[in-house]
């Protein structure tokens, strides 16, 4: 079972990975961080459906023709489920504030790859 220091520590890894000063532009080398996610969210009973967007997240990003347009929904997705999960685990410390800033970045990450198309 995850530790709360080490879901944190998830947390703020990923915030890295999404930061717009760090993104990679191979976006393959995010897999590493939704694989993590993915171990520890099997783990629980309300979040395999978001272990499995991740695992669609993963799929999509590791295919050579993988483009904005295919990961602009998936993303939108995620933030969706990410901010539906923060409503639901309780006042633990300041997790809820960690899981809505990642659901932002994911947004805004989204609203990056919309905007690239146009």
């Amino acid at each position: 079972m995850t530790t709360p220091e080490e879901f944190t520590d998830l947390l703020d890894e990923t915030m890295a990975v999404l930061s717009p000063e760090t993104i990679p532009t191979e976006a393959a080398a995010g897999t590493d961080v939704l694989t993590k996610w993915i171990a520890i969210l099997r783990e629980g009973i309300n979040t395999t459906d978001l272990a499995q967007s991740l695992e669609a997240l993963r799929a999509t990003i590791s295919e050579p023709g993988a483009t904005p347009a295919y990961l602009e929904p998936v993303l939108q997705d995620l933030a969706n489920q990410v901010t539906e999960l923060s409503a639901n685990v309780g006042s633990e410390g300041d997790m809820v504030t960690r899981l809505q800033a990642l659901a932002s970045a994911l947004q805004d990450l989204a609203g990056k790859l919309h905007a690239a198309q146009a």
